[in-house]
This record gives structure tokens, C-alpha cells and sequence, in this order.
């Protein structure tokens, strides 16, 4: 598993789901909204909710970028520019003001905050990668109905839909006998 087979699963997921227009309502309202994941990761309760927090976000703004057009290495590309600029780590705040002006470049900053927060966890990239990982296999349990692009995909998560949790938990395990 690599960053590109979880981009791409991410950008597979979205496309059965949604016509690939941005609409830059939902897509905030999805990352900054009050009900937004960024707010899951701030009233996060447990470590496991925060990674699941983390992971949704970084869910988001891939599917995000794709919808805006941007190609799984056109994502990468960007996300690789941002972590090449020498500036600090944007915080939560300053990943939304730039999604105003930029949503491609806010979003791009948002997945290195959320890279960098995984880390304050105790998380390597690969294990991210693998809990990022675990919420697409989670995802995946969620009905495939194609979705007005205006209105979050699977509100009603299905009678098949299994949480990330214990995967989640298993990684989070290892962190702490590291």
C-alpha cells in the first residue's frame, strides 16, 4: 500500500458517488463546517476518534481536490509542493482562510496539518497511511448511490457499513509499544 493506491481509492470511492464538479459549499462544509470533520477532529474524545477525525479529513480533501480536476498525481504534486515551500505547518485556521482564496492549495495545506497532527500522535506515514487506509475499507461499506454534487454522498451510512475502529485501535496499539 502506497500513497497512490490510497488516492486512488479515495478519487474511486468519490467518482461511484458524485459527478466530479466542485461545489465549494459542500467541500467547505464537509472539511470546516460546524459539523465538519475538522470540528470531529476538535471534539474528538479518545485518541481513536482523533485519528478517525484525521483520517476523514484527509478523505475529504483528496476527494475534494479531485472533484476541483485535479489527476491522482496532480494531487500528489500539489501536496508535495506545500510540504516543499519552507514555511511552517499552516494551522487548522489558516488551511481554511487559504480554501477561501485557493481550495486546491487550502486543501493541500489541510492533508499536511493533518499529516503533521498524526505524527504529534505518534504516527509515522506509513502507519497513517495504513489508518487512512482502514477508514477507505470502512467507506466501503457504505451504499454506492450517485449523489447531486450540492449534497453530502452516504448521510444514511446503510445497513452494511462497518467503523474504522478497530483497525484504528490495532494501529494506534502499536504506536504505544513502539
Amino acid at each position: 500500500m502506497n500513497i497512490n493506491t490510497i488516492h486512488n481509492r479515495i478519487i474511486s470511492w468519490n467518482a461511484a458517488r458524485y459527478p466530479q464538479v466542485f461545489n465549494k459549499e459542500l467541500q467547505y462544509n464537509l472539511a470546516f463546517g460546524p459539523d465538519g470533520e475538522v470540528q470531529e477532529y476538535f471534539d474528538a474524545a479518545n485518541a481513536v476518534d482523533s485519528l478517525d477525525a484525521l483520517g476523514d479529513i484527509y478523505f475529504v480533501a483528496i476527494g475534494g481536490m479531485w472533484k476541483a480536476g485535479l489527476t491522482d498525481q496532480s494531487i500528489l504534486k500539489a501536496i508535495q509542493s506545500e510540504l516543499g515551500t519552507g514555511t511552517p505547518v499552516a494551522t487548522f485556521e489558516e488551511c481554511e482562510a487559504e480554501f477561501d482564496r485557493d481550495p486546491v492549495t487550502g486543501f493541500a495545506k489541510l492533508i499536511v496539518r493533518v499529516m503533521f497532527e498524526a505524527n504529534g500522535m505518534g504516527l509515522d506515514g506509513v502507519k497513517f497511511l495504513r489508518a487512512v487506509n482502514a477508514i477507505c475499507d470502512s467507506n466501503d461499506t457504505k451504499p454506492a448511490v450517485k449523489t447531486d454534487p450540492s449534497v453530502k454522498a452516504n448521510i444514511d451510512k446503510g445497513t452494511t457499513y462497518v467503523p474504522p475502529t478497530e483497525a484504528l485501535q490495532t494501529i494506534l496499539a502499536e504506536v504505544k509499544h513502539v
